[in-house]
């Protein structure tokens, strides 16, 4: 019985992709639309990586050898156009949505991986980074928001800010506004 004979009436199937890892010769299905970065650690296929996959060190290189893998945005400020042709590739960004042939590079970093058990490889990929980021103040020349200036301090990363947070910021800068008396009208009643 196939996979979509199996599943109950009515429940979506989730589509697979084959990858090939040309290097070793390893085949591994996966769901699609999961990065290349993740379904190689999942099988226990290393990839070099100080960050932990999530696009900072661009140290993920892969070339894409069959198949199609659409151009990042950190693609782009990783390889040279020529190398993008020719297939390179970040696997944290690569999301594998049909089949594909990569070609792993030799790792030239040791991978940050803890051994636990019996030999078995558990990838450490922490959901917080911490960041320490100068920001100019705002002057009449430069009115961006705090958001836009943290995000310009942030470009090795494809953020986006929900709602709820860019409202907990300001309610955060209006009580720092007040602790500071910035709000509080000077010596002659301007505020």
């Amino acid at each position: 019985m196939t996979p979509a004979e199996l599943a109950e009436p009515g429940a979506a199937v989730t589509p697979r992709v084959d990858l090939v890892f040309v290097t070793n010769g390893s085949k591994v299905r996966v769901p699609a639309g999961v990065t290349v970065f993740d379904a190689a650690s999942w099988n226990g296929i290393a990839i070099d990586s100080t960050c932990g996959g999530h696009g900072t060190c661009k140290k993920c290189k892969i070339r894409i050898a069959d198949g199609a893998v659409p151009v990042s945005s950190l693609d782009v400020r990783a390889f040279s156009p020529d190398e993008l042709r020719n297939g390179w590739r970040l696997a944290c960004r690569a999301e594998a949505t049909t089949d594909l042939h990569i070609e792993v590079p030799p790792l030239t970093t040791r991978p940050k991986a803890a051994t636990v058990g019996v030999g078995r490889q558990v990838i450490l990929r922490p959901a917080v980074q911490k960041r320490y980021l100068e920001l100019a103040e705002p002057s009449l020349s430069d009115q961006r928001s705090d958001v836009e200036r943290v995000l310009d301090g942030l470009d090795d990363l494809e953020l986006r800010v929900d709602l709820s947070v860019l409202r907990s910021q300001l309610d955060a800068q209006q009580a720092a506004a007040v602790r500071s008396g910035r709000d509080q009208p000077d010596q002659r009643g301007h505020a």
